[in-house]
This record gives C-alpha cells, sequence and structure tokens, in this order.
C-alpha cells in the first residue's frame, strides 16, 4: 500500500499524469521516473537556478525557474524544444499547459501566453501569443492554478489579492481583494467555484469565488505549503511532514469561522514524512506527496489502511 521514491536532492515541485512522476530538484535538475516501476527514465539540465514550478502533458514537459525562464522539454527523449527569457527578466512562479498553451506566471506580477504553432518548422515551435502585464495596485504573482475555463493567480502588495482569469481570451473576471497581513500566497488550488489558499501562516482558506467570500479557514500545527481537493476531502500538506485531512462537507457546516484540526471535520493527521511537504498529488490510484528532503511516496487508495476508510464514503460533490 505505500511505495518510496528517493530522488538524489530535495524535491521543489512535482507533477504527476497516468505513467510518469516528473520532479524539480533542488540541484536545479529535472528527473522523471517511471510511476509504475520508479525507474529513472530522464534527467532534464538547462536551468540555472532553482525549479519552481512544472507541469507536462503527453508530449512536452514545462519547467519555469528563478533564472526568470521557461524551458519546453520533450517527453520522448528529453531534448529542449523551446526556451522563453521572461521580457521582465523576473523569476517564474506558475506554468500551466492547457491545450496548445503554456501560461507562465512571474514575480514581476505579469502573465505570459505561449502559444504551440499550427506549422512550426524547426527553429520556431511555440511563440509568445498574449502578455498581460504586472499592475501596480495587485504586485507579484507568487503562485498559479487553472482549470479548463479559468486562470487563478495570488498577488501581494500591500497585503494579498486574488485574480480569476477567463483562460481562453485572459480577461480579468474578478478580483478579492483580502485586506490580509500575510504578504505571499504560497499555493493555489482551483476547484471552481472554490478555491484553497495557502498562506505563509498555518492557516489554509476555503473561498467561494462566485461571492468573493471566505467559507472556512481551517487551522493546523505548522506553516501550510498545499492543499488539493478530491471527492469531497481536503489533503493539506504542511511543515515537518504534517499532512491533514479535513471533510469539506463538515467543515463548512462548522459554526465558526475558524477551526483546528480538533474539529471534528479534521478527519486525520498523518506524519510519514521527515521534511516539508512540498506537493501533494491525488487520483482514483494513488496518494502522492513529496519533501524537501527528497523522498516521494506514493499510497495505493484502495489499499492503505488511513486512505481507504477516509475516501470510500466521499464523492466529489458537496
Amino acid at each position: 500500500s505505500l511505495r518510496i521514491l528517493r530522488c538524489s536532492e530535495g524535491v521543489n515541485c512535482m507533477k504527476v499524469d497516468d505513467t510518469s512522476i516528473a520532479c524539480g530538484l533542488l540541484n536545479k535538475c529535472v528527473h522523471v521516473y517511471d510511476r509504475k516501476t520508479l525507474k529513472l527514465n530522464l534527467e532534464l539540465y538547462g536551468h540555472t537556478d532553482h525549479i519552481w514550478c512544472i507541469d507536462m502533458n503527453s508530449k512536452y514537459i514545462c519547467t519555469g525557474s528563478w533564472d526568470a525562464s521557461v524551458i519546453v522539454w520533450s517527453r520522448t527523449d528529453g531534448e529542449k524544444v523551446y526556451t522563453f527569457e521572461h521580457p521582465d527578466n523576473k523569476e517564474i512562479s506558475g506554468v500551466k499547459i492547457a491545450g496548445p498553451r503554456i501560461y507562465v506566471s512571474s514575480l514581476s506580477g505579469a502573465v505570459a501566453v505561449i502559444e504551440e504553432l499550427e506549422e512550426p518548422d524547426e527553429d520556431e515551435i511555440f511563440d509568445l501569443k498574449m502578455f498581460a502585464p504586472s499592475r501596480t495596485d495587485l504586485g507579484e504573482i507568487y503562485s498559479m492554478a487553472a482549470d479548463e475555463r479559468f486562470l487563478l493567480t495570488g498577488h501581494t502588495y500591500a497585503s494579498t489579492s486574488l485574480q480569476l482569469w477567463t483562460i481562453t481570451d485572459m480577461k480579468s473576471k474578478l478580483i478579492i481583494r483580502e485586506n490580509k497581513s500575510e504578504s505571499i500566497i504560497w499555493n493555489l488550488h482551483l476547484a471552481y467555484p472554490l478555491a484553497l489558499i495557502c498562506r505563509d501562516n498555518e492557516v489554509l482558506d476555503i473561498y467561494h469565488l462566485e461571492t468573493k467570500n471566505s467559507l472556512k479557514s481551517l487551522k493546523h500545527q505548522s506553516k501550510v505549503l498545499n492543499a488539493a481537493l478530491f471527492r469531497g476531502i481536503i489533503v493539506v500538506g504542511c511543515q515537518y511532514g504534517l499532512m491533514a485531512f479535513w471533510n469539506l462537507h463538515h467543515a463548512l457546516q462548522a459554526n465558526d469561522e475558524v477551526i483546528d484540526i480538533n474539529h471534528p471535520s479534521c478527519l486525520k493527521i498523518l506524519t510519514e514524512h521527515s521534511g516539508a511537504i512540498s506537493n501533494v498529488h491525488i487520483d482514483d490510484s494513488e496518494l502522492i506527496t513529496d519533501d524537501y528532503d527528497g523522498i516521494v511516496m506514493l499510497r495505493k487508495m484502495k489499499t492503505h489502511s488511513y486512505l481507504k476508510n477516509i475516501f470510500e464514503n466521499f464523492c466529489d460533490n458537496f
């Protein structure tokens, strides 16, 4: 029910699909493993600073780095297909592949859209399609999330803000100004109309984007680094290897605006990791997490003693 993959360096970012696990390591390298056998298939070298974000589809792996560049790699042989140097020369905070497009966010506060050409030649496979410049009233972008319809960015200036974009034309659909003292939104999970907001503190906020309301705040024992929503269960990865499981429906029904891990909606706390959990991936097959010590854990959903009891009675609706 539990498999362990030991990377050569700490894992900063991770993307998982049905066949592969791609990890951006702290040594500026990308390792791509076979999900079934855990065999190392590709080693990708090219960035000169930390790899902050990663995404992939059936053809490409896309990485964004603090060296202000995005590299698109071939999944077949690991060769570089395209390199995008950000016009603002600022760190890349997010990359998302959606169809033929790659969406890129930066600490400059700008969002760039790179598109695969319909008739590419040997030298030009992608081209810059759109560029939404930074807004001085919103500030930097440290995090980005996307689904089929929307793009969500987390901004920081004097306080934190959220901006929702329509993904087809990159028009701003709404802006939520939070007036919170925390200056950084580290991570986002978009499950429209809900959004999970991770900041530089111990609290995970659940937002309803259509009403622009914060529905509930979930307080943990250590800083929240990331979160995912699956079958009505929120999985939260924290510092010190802590992972919390919350029943979304029960949490939203709580009387208090802020609830902690002693509330009945917090179903389980796991401490299987020794280091901070940097990423959480969950699907029908496995719950996969990694940490800054370079450990990737793969847990079988149907046989893991805790997971099978947590998820078997819940569905996506709440």
